[in-house]
């Protein structure tokens, strides 16, 4: 029988021992949080929740290998598909350039390369969506909408992502009259939510949005959330922001001598703290410009679940940005063949299917919560009277 990363039973538990002497190693010197981390390990829970998020919460678009991931524990894990070398992260195609200081990498304008079976399709602005210019059209609303990997659409036509097909059906009148509309597509795989919020901050306001969406799926809130931080100061990179450089600080990092490792470990308590520095920079930008900002929870259609039960272990944190919310983790309730919904049996993100699910998702909840679908669509002209004010987080609805 062979386990993940193909090793049989006989080599992983060598493996086992052997990284079980650096997890006591590590304990010692990283204290309280590295003894933690050893009782998880051993008992299996890292395992088994880092396997899972591997496969299904973008661990294509990480640089950490299997044996590192899993460690002292990965014999436990079972077997796992597969990757084919030619299904390639997002970094690793020509699609991107290598020329953000604090993002590291972006969708290169007008790529149009083969990505996990569909075409790129990057417009000449750099995003993953349908032509457009950088000023709105006279009359039309725009929205931003910024997210990682299911907003992008990965593996899936440009005309197929969720995203497009709500403008479609909104243009539609599925929502009433609500004029013409544009949504556009600031979702790259791979992007963790300090990322998020720096596209937020600094790039989404050179196109006017009259309102903005900020997704928020598994790569907030799972064990892999600090990437991009670690990766920023393992290469010695400005921070930029100094919440990021306090939460650093107050984590006890020494990016000079720290490996990847001690530095992901030391920041693991830390993922709230982050969350919640976000969303205020967030709610500030509110603030600041005049510019509506709702919340989208949605996820791979494997795993809707234990996001669910992460996000509601932030909802506190969720509640004091003031920031409203709608949920889409039950957009693939109830179907009959989930792994269907699966790009390839080694990658769950969403098929054209699982888009469409949740495209239908997101105007069931605009329906059932017309203040929202008001305050970033504007108002249905069919209705008389004032837009109602916006009620606050919708995502326990269901």
């Amino acid at each position: 029988m062979s386990r993940l990363g193909g090793e049989s039973v006989r080599a992983s538990m060598a493996w086992t021992l052997a990284t079980l002497g650096g997890l006591l190693v590590a304990a010692a010197v990283l204290g309280p949080a590295g003894a933690d981390f050893v009782w998880n390990a051993a008992r299996g829970e890292v395992a088994r929740a880092r396997a899972e998020d591997r496969r299904t919460a973008g661990y294509y678009e990480d640089l950490l290998d299997a044996g590192r991931d899993l460690g002292a524990a990965s014999w436990t894990a079972g077997a796992s598909d597969p990757v084919p070398p030619d299904w390639l992260k997002l970094h690793e195609t020509e699609g991107v350039l290598w020329d953000e200081p604090f993002q590291r990498f972006r969708l290169k304008p007008d790529a149009d390369g083969s990505y996990k079976g569909a075409p790129l399709g990057v417009n000449d602005l750099g995003l993953r969506d349908r032509p457009t210019t950088l000023d709105p059209r006279p009359g039309v609303r725009r929205v931003a909408v910024v997210g990682s990997s299911i907003l992008m659409g990965s593996g899936v036509p440009v005309a197929a992502t969720f995203e497009n097909l709500v403008e479609d059906a909104v243009v539609a009148g599925a929502l009433g009259d609500r004029g013409e509309i544009e949504i556009l597509n600031f979702g790259v795989a791979g992007y963790r939510f300090d990322q998020l919020v720096d596209v937020v901050l600094d790039r989404v306001g050179a196109f006017q949005p009259d309102a903005v969406v900020l997704v928020i799926n598994d790569l907030a809130l799972n064990p892999n959330w600090s990437r991009h931080l670690v990766w920023l100061l393992e290469e010695d990179r400005d921070l930029r922001y100094d919440g990021l450089r306090d939460l650093v600080a107050r984590a006890g990092i020494d990016a000079g001598s720290d490996s990847v490792a001690a530095m992901t470990v030391k920041l693991e308590p830390f993922r709230d703290d982050l969350l919640a520095w976000g969303l205020r920079e967030v709610a500030d930008w509110q603030a600041a410009t005049g510019t509506p900002v709702m919340l989208l929870a949605v996820s791979q259609a494997a795993v809707a679940e234990r996001v669910g039960e992460r996000l509601a272990s932030v909802r506190s944190i969720v509640d004091l940005a003031g920031l409203p919310m709608l949920s889409l983790l039950g957009a693939f309730d109830g179907h009959p063949d989930p792994e269907s919904l699966w790009l390839r049996p080694w990658d769950r993100h969403p098929t054209v299917e699982g888009h469409r699910l949740l495209a239908d998702d997101w105007l069931a909840q605009w329906a059932r919560h017309p203040d929202l679908a008001d305050l970033v669509l504007g108002a249905d002209r069919a209705q008389p009277g004032s837009v109602p004010e916006p009620s606050g987080d919708a995502s326990d609805d269901r």
